[in-house]
């Protein structure tokens, strides 16, 4: 599996990649809009720190499990995916839902072509690539958050990119400044010393700008803004 094959299968009536064996218990029984869904929990936790419902922001898109939810709360949402099976996963799980846009490229810091791995048999552990040897690799084009046209203001973001979430920050300042979304962001240490950044990087940074710690939790934290 090299990150270019459009290999899928259905799992609780999500298309998921081919090659991924853990959708089976990562989708829960915890129901949105008739369909089981994954980290629910997170999005139910933000959702009385958002202040509007205007625009959402999707950073690490996956197969559109939380696009798909923020779909029936915002009137857009933009999601962000670059390894091309996860992104045709994404269209067909979102098929016929109109205000949910799909970027199939990588945020990071600053414009550049850089490498994704991705780790089979579990597809949410695609990622920039580090260090790691005998992983499945293809080029993306990575872009600052801040060069991207999205719809404006921003409401809500969420961050997974498996410990990548501080360049993503970074390319992403004059945005979050401007807005001041409701913020969620993991923070897995796992993650995050792969590149170098302690766990709590991500909130330290956001923290600098203004924002202030609304929940952490199961590896997640939300981050908002004082009134």
């Amino acid at each position: 599996m090299d990150g270019g094959e459009l290999e899928m299968k259905q799992v609780h009536g999500w298309w998921v990649p081919d090659y991924d064996t853990n959708m089976e218990v990562a989708i829960n029984a915890t129901e949105f809009a008739d369909r089981k869904t994954y980290q629910l929990y997170a999005f139910a936790k933000s959702f009385p720190h958002i202040k509007n419902f205007r625009n959402a922001v999707d950073i690490g898109g996956h197969i559109g499990m939380w696009s798909y939810v923020m779909s029936r709360c915002f009137s857009t949402v933009t999601a962000f995916e670059p390894i091309a099976t996860h992104a045709e996963c994404f269209r067909r799980n979102l098929t016929g839902i109109s205000n949910v846009s799909l970027c199939e490229i990588a945020l990071g810091e600053r414009a550049d072509e850089v490498m994704m791995a991705t780790k089979p048999p579990v597809s949410m552990k695609a990622r920039i690539h580090s260090v790691e040897k005998g992983l499945p690799l293809f080029p993306v084009a990575l872009w600052p958050l801040d060069a991207v046209p999205t719809p404006a203001p921003i409401d809500f973001m969420k961050i997974d990119c498996e410990g990548y979430e501080v360049m993503v920050l970074k390319g992403a300042k004059d945005t979050i400044c401007r807005d001041k979304p409701t913020i969620v962001v993991e923070i897995k240490p796992l993650n995050t010393v792969r590149y170098g950044f302690g766990n709590t990087d991500s909130i330290d940074l956001l923290k600098s700008w203004g924002a202030v710690v609304l929940w952490e939790y199961g590896g997640d934290a939300c981050m908002g803004w004082p009134a």
